[in-house]
């Protein structure tokens, strides 16, 4: 197992018990008329899924164990990327250590809990149609175009640039939330109510220039 791409093994710690990953939970609004048979999808939602993990720490004496145990807790707060050699990843966030409990006198289990969403590796594709290939409704994404020539009021997926000028690189983050232009951040030329994002299956964005897409692909 890694976290922030580090083994768990520096921390003198092994997961014995395997794991339980639990899918998000989907909540779907839709209207349906009276003595109809028809209904119209109103609202697509997921929440976020869950990682349960059992660690053990050892070491050759016990305040080394509960020492190693500390370090390995620091790391876990914040974001934090897992891999447990599924062939995902988690992009986690630590929402509960559990009780501790003393196996040996070298021995220390004590599990954790993760509110996560499961991921494959960053993909970039080229077009401004493009497949998604994640099953959650709504995946962020990044959009970033070269302009080809000057011009004003350049669409850009979901975000207007009032003034553009051949050559320059903008890039409508939609994963960090920012646009940038040049590779700086800038968006006092920019105009948008929503980040761009994808659905599963084919999407198409407005630009009169190629789009690159990057995003990771989002599973329950």
């Amino acid at each position: 197992m890694f976290i922030n791409g580090k083994d768990v093994s520096a921390y003198g710690a092994i997961t014995l018990s395997g794991y339980k990953y639990t899918p998000p939970k989907i909540e779907q609004e839709y209207f349906k008329g009276r003595q109809r048979t028809g209904f119209t999808i109103l609202c697509r939602e997921t929440g976020m899924g869950q990682l349960d993990l059992t660690l053990t720490f050892y070491d050759r004496h016990w305040r080394d164990v509960t020492q190693k145990k500390a370090a390995f807790d620091r790391i876990c707060m914040g974001e934090v990327e897992i891999s447990i050699g599924d062939g995902y990843e988690y992009r986690s966030v630590l929402t509960e250590i559990g009780q501790s409990n003393q196996r040996t006198r070298r021995v220390l289990e004590c599990t954790y809990s993760f509110d996560c969403v499961r991921h494959g590796p960053y993909v970039e594709k080229h077009g401004n149609t493009i497949i998604c290939e994640s099953t959650l409704p709504y995946t962020d994404c990044v959009l970033t175009a070269r302009v080809g020539q000057d011009g004003t009021n350049y669409q850009m997926g979901p975000v207007m640039f009032d003034t553009v000028y051949s050559g320059q690189v903008l890039t409508v983050d939609g994963i960090t939330k920012r646009i940038l232009v040049g590779g700086e951040p800038d968006a006092s030329g920019a105009r948008w109510l929503r980040f761009p994002s994808l659905e599963p299956g084919e999407n198409t964005f407005s630009c009169l220039d190629e789009l690159t897409v990057g995003y990771y692909p989002s599973y329950f």
